[in-house]
């Protein structure tokens, strides 16, 4: 079913808008999860999606732009398809692939454009809608991803990307008891991916649910290999509870291990900080 995928999500940290300087730390040291990103396509659920007026060349037209697609094509992609809602503007297959191809590209704000038309022309192609919420979320505008990331948790509730990209929605918005709720489902699947722990156990804490707290960090701690990112995320969580001597332990030692990594040092302070306070 998926056209193209992204091994990761890098870049989830562009913070809330409203957020406290706190708020968008945490957002921002939850990279790297171990999330499989995928661009749905329309074409790839083996329907062309033309309008019954289409002409005939329009629809040679689009398996030439699905051909492109493809193979990477992404120029020869565009121009097909840009042909194929200038001869029939009701193609939700088309405008959905432009949409695609602005993904790829990371042009968030012209995806969005592209796959809200297709989501009017084909409101139950559950696809477009997990597109939407995908250039949201990468956009990092997670409010706005979240009403069609839970549209399409609700026509297709079995499927795990959506669930995932809605829990971290609701975390990175405050929501910390609706992120709990998303996402403690998924720890038979993501019970060895530290990012998904610590994200769990922070919103638990913040939700008051301390036996699932206790549990993901103890989950985090059996699972975490000795990288400098397991240990900024255990020093944070160990923040989180105020153990400032443990939280400076794991910071100092992901700072030795990477000096360069993303926001060590900025805990290191906070922790300092603290711990004086």
């Amino acid at each position: 079913m998926t056209l193209a995928g992204e091994e990761e999500v890098r870049k989830c940290s562009r913070g809330m808008r409203a957020a406290s300087s706190r708020e968008r730390f945490d957002t921002g040291i939850v990279r790297g999860f171990r999330l499989l990103i995928v661009f749905t396509s329309c074409l790839v659920f083996g329907v062309v999606l033309l309008s019954a007026e289409a002409p005939s060349n329009a629809d040679k037209l689009f398996r030439e732009g699905e051909a492109a697609l493809r193979s990477g094509d992404l120029m020869q992609a565009e121009i097909k398809f840009r042909h194929v809602v200038a001869l029939d503007p009701q193609s939700a297959g088309a405008f959905s692939n432009l949409g695609v191809i602005a993904m790829r590209r990371h042009k968030w704000t012209q995806a969005q454009t592209y796959l809200e038309k297709a989501a009017r022309l084909a409101p139950k192609v559950v696809g477009v809608r997990l597109n939407i919420g995908l250039a949201y979320f990468k956009e990092g505008d997670y409010e706005r991803a979240i009403p069609p990331l839970r549209s399409v948790l609700r026509d297709a509730p079995d499927t795990l990307q959506p669930q995932y990209l809605l829990g971290l929605c609701y975390f990175f918005t405050g929501q910390f008891s609706e992120a709990v709720q998303t996402l403690e489902p998924l720890w038979p699947q993501e019970s060895s991916n530290i990012n998904f722990l610590y994200v769990l156990g922070a919103g638990a804490h913040r939700a008051g649910k301390n036996d699932l707290e206790d549990r993901a960090l103890a989950q985090l701690v059996e699972v975490g290999q000795d990288t400098p990112e397991f240990h900024l995320l255990l020093g944070k969580a160990r923040l989180n509870r105020l153990d400032y001597d443990g939280a400076l332990q794991e910071f100092q030692h992901a700072a030795q291990a990477d000096p360069k990594l993303p926001f060590v040092h900025f805990n290191l302070g906070l922790t300092y900080f603290k711990k004086q306070d």
